[in-house]
């Protein structure tokens, strides 16, 4: 089984663009060295995509800064990070909560590893202040405990 390294919005507006931080710009050369760890050809990088409406989208809506507007500056690759990816493959990610591609059944490959911008907009997941789009939040007990209690009956 194939080793694969998935390196995730590395984008100038991601690191010192529009929504760019310090953070950010500190992890590039890191990011950098682990791609160098990998054959070129299992590297794969996403991009996140927008076009000129954004800010009409949902996604605009929520959070109202332009960002990676697809042909910009902002849009592409980190120059280090692209050198360093310049046979690997580009994912372009039209939406923030696209549909997530089954690693197991789409590569012959073990769970990748995923480098992720620190940033915290393009990673909303892991914010501990958003609920995670993926999961449900779970019922509170006493409606738990009613429901189970009906479906005995």
């Amino acid at each position: 089984m194939r080793k694969i390294l998935v390196v995730i919005d590395m984008q100038n507006d991601f690191i010192d663009g529009s929504l760019g931080t310090k953070e950010a710009q500190q992890i590039v050369p890191r990011v950098v060295e682990k791609m160098k760890e990998y054959d070129p050809w299992n590297i794969y990088l996403t991009r996140d995509t927008h076009y000129e409406n954004y800010l009409d989208t949902q996604e605009g809506r929520n959070l109202p800064i332009e960002h990676c507007i697809e042909g910009t500056h902002g849009w592409q690759l980190n120059d280090a990070v692209a050198k360093a990816a310049e046979k690997a493959t580009v994912i372009d990610k039209p939406t923030f909560g696209a549909r997530r591609r089954r690693w197991r059944s789409s590569w012959s490959a073990s769970a990748p590893t995923s480098v992720w911008c620190p940033t915290r907009c393009c990673s909303r997941r892991r914010c501990p202040k958003r609920p995670s789009p993926w999961t449900r939040a779970a019922a509170p007990a006493s409606r738990r405990r009613a429901t189970a209690t009906r479906s005995r009956r």
